[in-house]
């Protein structure tokens, strides 16, 4: 694994509700939502590694992006305790289609293309690495073109091969939490290590036939 692999798979850490039906038992969410970062850093740190983008996105907001606006990442905390109390496939059956896509690559819909349009230029051109992924010389990616992402598949394959752990606490996740603090952000290994996803009973309710099963209120 990289430095060039840890550095593109902060881009793809994430938040994530896994809602599970089981055939013989009662619905549950597997909640991976992001938790505030920064155990262990000076006060003066918060608040810090921002940048103020205006985007036309939804008729034209103001935000702020940057490693301070990174928060600790649960999704793939979720995967691995849904995997663990429900899951029978093999994780390198799992991933294998998501490494297989970013390895070849896909070609970009209409949808995402005309989010990258609006977005492109704030979000996404300040990095070089990003804005390699992100741009085709001045422009962003258009409809139809075909995207890789090498580093992202190396990042999967590795979490496949040794674990998830290599994120959480390990090698990948110092390598994130080095990246993400020399830019200012507040994650920290420590963060990584101590985050736990937390299982809950579904909110049921019903829509004409349908049952529907769905998270609680947080």
């Amino acid at each position: 694994m990289t430095q060039r692999s840890a550095s593109v798979a902060v881009s793809a850490l994430a938040s994530a509700f896994v809602n599970v039906w089981p055939a013989d038992g009662d619905p549950a969410v597997v909640d991976g939502n992001c938790e505030m970062p920064g155990r262990g850093l000076p006060s003066e740190r918060f608040g810090g590694g921002l940048r103020e983008v205006h985007l036309e996105y939804g008729g034209g907001i103001t935000i702020y992006a940057g490693a301070g606006s990174a928060a600790t990442p649960g999704a793939f905390k979720a995967f691995e305790e849904s995997h663990a109390r429900y899951g029978r496939a093999s994780w390198a059956d799992i991933t294998a289609p998501a490494i297989d896509i970013a390895r070849r690559g896909f070609r970009l819909g209409a949808a995402a293309a005309s989010y990258i349009e609006l977005t492109g230029e704030g979000l996404y051109s300040f990095d070089p690495e990003t804005r390699a992924a992100h741009f085709d010389g001045d422009r962003p990616v258009a409809v139809g073109q075909l995207l890789t992402n090498v580093p992202l598949a190396d990042s999967l394959q590795a979490l496949t091969d040794e674990g998830f752990a290599l994120l959480y606490g390990g090698e990948l996740g110092a390598r994130v939490a080095d990246h993400v603090l020399g830019q200012g952000g507040l994650i920290t290994l420590d963060d990584l290590r101590a985050y736990r996803a937390t299982v809950r009973p579904a909110t049921v309710d019903r829509v004409g036939a349908w049952r529907l099963a769905t998270n609680p209120p947080p």
